[in-house]
Protein backbone atom coordinates (compact mmCIF):
# COMPACT_ATOMS: atom_id res chain seq x y z
CA UNK A 1 0.00 0.00 0.00
CA UNK A 2 1.25 3.19 -0.69
CA UNK A 3 2.28 5.52 1.53
CA UNK A 4 0.35 9.24 2.61
CA UNK A 5 2.83 10.84 0.42
CA UNK A 6 2.77 8.43 -2.39
CA UNK A 7 -1.08 8.66 -2.10
CA UNK A 8 -1.06 12.33 -2.29
CA UNK A 9 1.52 12.25 -5.54
CA UNK A 10 -1.05 9.61 -6.95
CA UNK A 11 -4.00 11.84 -7.04
CA UNK A 12 -2.93 14.82 -8.27
CA UNK A 13 -1.10 12.56 -11.15
CA UNK A 14 -4.54 10.93 -11.91
CA UNK A 15 -6.52 14.49 -11.40
CA UNK A 16 -3.85 16.21 -13.89
CA UNK A 17 -5.02 13.70 -16.44
CA UNK A 18 -8.07 15.60 -16.67
CA UNK A 19 -6.45 18.68 -16.57
CA UNK A 20 -4.59 17.71 -19.50
CA UNK A 21 -6.94 16.44 -21.89
CA UNK A 22 -6.05 12.58 -21.98
CA UNK A 23 -8.09 10.48 -23.48
CA UNK A 24 -11.43 8.97 -21.63
CA UNK A 25 -13.87 6.07 -22.07
CA UNK A 26 -17.64 7.33 -22.06
CA UNK A 27 -19.36 5.98 -18.77
CA UNK A 28 -21.44 3.57 -21.23
CA UNK A 29 -17.57 2.26 -22.24
CA UNK A 30 -16.94 1.85 -19.04
CA UNK A 31 -20.02 -0.54 -17.46
CA UNK A 32 -18.98 -2.56 -20.56
CA UNK A 33 -15.90 -3.90 -19.03
CA UNK A 34 -16.77 -6.79 -17.26
CA UNK A 35 -15.08 -9.51 -15.69
CA UNK A 36 -15.91 -12.90 -14.07
CA UNK A 37 -13.58 -15.10 -12.31
CA UNK A 38 -13.43 -18.23 -11.99
CA UNK A 39 -16.31 -19.87 -9.49
CA UNK A 40 -15.07 -19.96 -6.27
CA UNK A 41 -12.44 -17.43 -6.74
CA UNK A 42 -11.92 -15.03 -3.12
CA UNK A 43 -12.35 -11.43 -3.59
CA UNK A 44 -8.95 -10.40 -2.14
CA UNK A 45 -7.40 -12.66 -4.41
CA UNK A 46 -8.47 -11.11 -7.40
CA UNK A 47 -7.22 -7.53 -6.10
CA UNK A 48 -3.91 -8.85 -5.69
CA UNK A 49 -4.10 -10.23 -9.29
CA UNK A 50 -5.26 -6.91 -10.22
CA UNK A 51 -1.92 -5.44 -8.32
CA UNK A 52 0.13 -7.58 -10.10
CA UNK A 53 -1.58 -7.02 -13.55
CA UNK A 54 -0.87 -3.34 -12.74
CA UNK A 55 3.15 -3.75 -12.32
CA UNK A 56 3.28 -6.02 -15.64
CA UNK A 57 1.13 -3.64 -17.92
CA UNK A 58 -2.06 -5.54 -17.86
CA UNK A 59 -4.25 -2.20 -17.35
CA UNK A 60 -7.37 -3.54 -19.06
CA UNK A 61 -7.15 -6.40 -17.02
CA UNK A 62 -6.44 -4.89 -13.68
CA UNK A 63 -9.60 -2.17 -14.17
CA UNK A 64 -11.59 -4.94 -15.22
CA UNK A 65 -10.14 -6.81 -11.67
CA UNK A 66 -10.79 -3.61 -9.77
CA UNK A 67 -14.37 -2.83 -10.56
CA UNK A 68 -15.31 -6.36 -10.32
CA UNK A 69 -13.93 -6.94 -6.53
CA UNK A 70 -15.26 -3.49 -5.40
CA UNK A 71 -19.03 -4.97 -5.56
CA UNK A 72 -17.85 -8.83 -5.17
CA UNK A 73 -15.97 -8.10 -1.87
CA UNK A 74 -18.84 -5.98 -0.23
CA UNK A 75 -19.95 -8.93 2.29
CA UNK A 76 -16.33 -10.72 2.12
CA UNK A 77 -15.65 -11.29 5.92
CA UNK A 78 -12.77 -9.08 6.56
CA UNK A 79 -12.74 -7.31 3.79
CA UNK A 80 -14.54 -4.24 5.44
CA UNK A 81 -11.83 -1.10 5.70
CA UNK A 82 -9.89 -2.91 2.94
CA UNK A 83 -12.11 -2.25 0.24
CA UNK A 84 -12.61 1.21 0.92
CA UNK A 85 -8.69 2.05 1.92
CA UNK A 86 -6.22 -0.20 0.21
CA UNK A 87 -7.95 -1.59 -3.05
CA UNK A 88 -8.99 2.01 -3.62
CA UNK A 89 -5.55 3.21 -3.48
CA UNK A 90 -3.98 0.18 -5.68
CA UNK A 91 -6.65 1.44 -7.86
CA UNK A 92 -5.73 5.15 -7.78
CA UNK A 93 -2.12 3.32 -8.62
CA UNK A 94 -3.18 2.40 -11.86
CA UNK A 95 -5.42 5.18 -12.55
CA UNK A 96 -1.94 7.49 -12.30
CA UNK A 97 -0.95 4.62 -15.90
CA UNK A 98 -4.14 4.05 -16.84
CA UNK A 99 -6.24 7.07 -17.31
CA UNK A 100 -9.64 4.64 -18.02
CA UNK A 101 -9.42 3.99 -14.99
CA UNK A 102 -9.66 7.01 -13.36
CA UNK A 103 -12.48 7.84 -16.04
CA UNK A 104 -13.76 4.74 -13.86
CA UNK A 105 -13.74 5.38 -10.43
CA UNK A 106 -15.21 8.32 -11.53
CA UNK A 107 -18.12 6.75 -12.81
CA UNK A 108 -18.23 4.22 -9.78
CA UNK A 109 -18.89 7.16 -7.50
CA UNK A 110 -21.20 9.14 -9.54
CA UNK A 111 -23.47 6.02 -9.98
CA UNK A 112 -23.54 5.47 -6.07
CA UNK A 113 -24.32 9.10 -5.88
CA UNK A 114 -27.53 8.16 -7.91
CA UNK A 115 -27.85 5.05 -6.33
CA UNK A 116 -27.70 6.65 -2.82
CA UNK A 117 -30.20 9.51 -3.55
CA UNK A 118 -32.66 7.18 -4.99
CA UNK A 119 -32.39 5.09 -1.08
CA UNK A 120 -32.93 8.36 0.37
CA UNK A 121 -29.58 8.21 1.53
CA UNK A 122 -28.61 4.84 2.39
CA UNK A 123 -25.40 4.08 4.46
CA UNK A 124 -23.81 1.49 2.26
CA UNK A 125 -23.71 4.18 -0.49
CA UNK A 126 -22.66 7.39 1.09
CA UNK A 127 -20.33 5.24 3.05
CA UNK A 128 -18.47 4.10 -0.64
CA UNK A 129 -19.21 7.79 -2.24
CA UNK A 130 -16.95 9.48 0.72
CA UNK A 131 -14.56 6.77 0.36
CA UNK A 132 -14.28 7.46 -3.17
CA UNK A 133 -14.46 11.28 -3.07
CA UNK A 134 -11.98 11.26 -0.32
CA UNK A 135 -9.25 9.49 -2.85
CA UNK A 136 -10.22 12.27 -5.53
CA UNK A 137 -9.90 14.83 -3.11
CA UNK A 138 -13.56 15.99 -3.79
CA UNK A 139 -14.38 15.67 0.15
CA UNK A 140 -16.96 18.87 -0.47
CA UNK A 141 -19.27 16.61 -2.33
CA UNK A 142 -19.69 14.10 0.38
CA UNK A 143 -20.69 17.46 2.69
CA UNK A 144 -23.08 18.32 -0.19
CA UNK A 145 -24.94 15.30 -0.19
CA UNK A 146 -24.85 14.72 3.64
CA UNK A 147 -26.45 18.48 3.62
CA UNK A 148 -29.10 17.43 1.33
CA UNK A 149 -30.44 14.74 3.37
CA UNK A 150 -30.64 16.88 6.05
CA UNK A 151 -33.35 18.76 4.43
CA UNK A 152 -34.79 15.66 2.12
CA UNK A 153 -33.89 12.49 4.72
CA UNK A 154 -33.42 13.86 7.85
CA UNK A 155 -33.81 9.96 9.39
CA UNK A 156 -31.10 9.44 7.28
CA UNK A 157 -28.95 11.82 7.99
CA UNK A 158 -28.45 10.64 11.98
CA UNK A 159 -27.74 7.62 10.40
CA UNK A 160 -24.75 9.03 8.25
CA UNK A 161 -23.44 11.78 10.50
CA UNK A 162 -20.66 10.07 11.69
CA UNK A 163 -18.94 9.23 8.23
CA UNK A 164 -18.87 13.17 7.96
CA UNK A 165 -18.50 14.46 11.42
CA UNK A 166 -14.79 15.36 10.81
CA UNK A 167 -15.26 17.02 7.05
CA UNK A 168 -17.87 18.75 9.16
CA UNK A 169 -15.35 20.03 11.64
CA UNK A 170 -12.91 20.89 9.42
CA UNK A 171 -15.57 22.95 7.48
CA UNK A 172 -16.01 24.53 11.07
CA UNK A 173 -19.92 23.80 10.72
CA UNK A 174 -19.85 23.05 14.27
CA UNK A 175 -23.89 24.29 14.28
CA UNK A 176 -24.84 21.38 11.89
CA UNK A 177 -23.32 18.64 13.84
CA UNK A 178 -25.52 20.28 17.16
CA UNK A 179 -28.41 17.14 16.57
CA UNK A 180 -26.51 14.45 16.84
CA UNK A 181 -24.33 14.89 19.29
CA UNK A 182 -25.81 12.10 21.84
CA UNK A 183 -22.85 11.56 23.90
CA UNK A 184 -24.11 8.77 26.24
CA UNK A 185 -24.24 5.78 23.61
CA UNK A 186 -21.46 7.21 21.49
CA UNK A 187 -18.85 7.41 24.63
CA UNK A 188 -19.97 3.80 25.55
CA UNK A 189 -19.37 2.43 21.64
CA UNK A 190 -16.33 4.10 21.78
CA UNK A 191 -15.09 2.25 25.02
CA UNK A 192 -15.99 -0.94 23.22
CA UNK A 193 -14.34 -0.42 20.37
CA UNK A 194 -11.24 0.66 22.06
CA UNK A 195 -10.98 -2.65 24.35
CA UNK A 196 -11.69 -4.67 21.85
CA UNK A 197 -8.19 -2.88 20.04
CA UNK A 198 -6.94 -3.25 23.15
CA UNK A 199 -7.49 -7.17 23.35
CA UNK A 200 -6.68 -7.90 19.52
CA UNK A 201 -3.55 -6.06 19.31
CA UNK A 202 -0.71 -6.54 17.49
CA UNK A 203 2.61 -6.12 19.66
CA UNK A 204 4.91 -6.86 16.38
CA UNK A 205 3.27 -4.07 14.60
CA UNK A 206 2.74 -0.74 16.76
CA UNK A 207 0.92 1.25 13.80
CA UNK A 208 -1.26 -1.99 13.06
CA UNK A 209 -5.05 -1.64 13.74
CA UNK A 210 -5.68 -3.34 17.13
CA UNK A 211 -2.67 -1.97 18.15
CA UNK A 212 -1.74 -0.06 21.30
CA UNK A 213 -1.04 2.75 19.48
CA UNK A 214 -3.85 2.81 16.98
CA UNK A 215 -6.72 2.11 19.82
CA UNK A 216 -5.15 5.00 22.16
CA UNK A 217 -4.94 7.37 19.03
CA UNK A 218 -8.36 6.50 17.32
CA UNK A 219 -10.13 6.77 21.55
CA UNK A 220 -8.26 10.01 22.24
CA UNK A 221 -9.23 11.51 18.73
CA UNK A 222 -12.40 10.38 18.64
CA UNK A 223 -13.72 11.53 22.43
CA UNK A 224 -11.65 15.03 22.15
CA UNK A 225 -13.33 15.68 18.60
CA UNK A 226 -17.10 14.95 21.04
CA UNK A 227 -15.61 17.11 23.72
CA UNK A 228 -15.06 20.41 21.32
CA UNK A 229 -17.92 19.99 19.68
CA UNK A 230 -20.53 19.77 22.68
CA UNK A 231 -18.54 22.77 24.13
CA UNK A 232 -18.55 24.65 20.91
CA UNK A 233 -22.65 23.84 21.10
CA UNK A 234 -22.50 25.44 24.12
CA UNK A 235 -22.89 22.32 26.21
CA UNK A 236 -19.86 22.41 28.60
CA UNK A 237 -21.76 20.33 30.93
CA UNK A 238 -22.08 17.25 29.19
CA UNK A 239 -18.68 17.98 27.96
CA UNK A 240 -16.76 17.82 31.56
CA UNK A 241 -19.23 14.11 32.19
CA UNK A 242 -17.88 12.78 29.00
CA UNK A 243 -14.17 13.72 30.26
CA UNK A 244 -14.61 11.83 33.54
CA UNK A 245 -16.24 8.66 32.15
CA UNK A 246 -13.47 8.42 29.64
CA UNK A 247 -10.80 9.33 31.98
CA UNK A 248 -12.29 6.27 34.57
CA UNK A 249 -10.56 4.40 31.03
CA UNK A 250 -7.83 5.58 29.84
CA UNK A 251 -6.07 8.43 32.75
CA UNK A 252 -2.70 9.24 31.55
CA UNK A 253 -1.10 13.14 31.36
CA UNK A 254 -1.23 12.99 27.20
CA UNK A 255 -4.84 12.69 27.35
CA UNK A 256 -5.67 15.18 30.12
CA UNK A 257 -3.63 17.25 28.08
CA UNK A 258 -5.56 16.25 24.69
CA UNK A 259 -9.19 16.93 26.77
CA UNK A 260 -7.77 20.43 28.11
CA UNK A 261 -7.27 21.71 25.07
CA UNK A 262 -10.87 19.62 23.34
CA UNK A 263 -12.74 21.52 26.58
CA UNK A 264 -11.54 24.88 25.28
CA UNK A 265 -13.39 23.93 22.04
CA UNK A 266 -9.80 22.73 20.11
CA UNK A 267 -10.75 20.25 17.81
CA UNK A 268 -8.18 16.58 17.07
CA UNK A 269 -7.13 17.05 13.39
CA UNK A 270 -3.47 15.83 13.90
CA UNK A 271 -3.05 11.40 13.73
CA UNK A 272 -1.94 11.19 16.73
CA UNK A 273 -5.48 13.07 18.66
CA UNK A 274 -3.97 16.28 19.28
CA UNK A 275 -6.39 19.35 19.15
CA UNK A 276 -5.80 21.70 17.32
CA UNK A 277 -7.36 25.21 17.42
CA UNK A 278 -10.72 25.09 15.26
Amino acid sequence: MPSFLEMESLRAAVLNWKLLGADEFSHSEITKMTWKPRDGTVPHDVMHSAVEDTKRGRYEDALQKFLWFHEASRHERGMGGVRLSFALGYWMELAAKFPPALDAFIALRDKLEVQCRANQGDFESFRDVSALNRMLDADQRTVDLFMEFTRTAPSSAEGLYHVVEHLLVAEGKFDVCAPYLEWQERVDASIRLYEWHLAHEHPQDSEAVGSPKFAKRRFQSGIARLVALLVLNDRKGDAIKVCDRCLDILDDEEFRDILRGALLGKSPTDEDGRPSMS
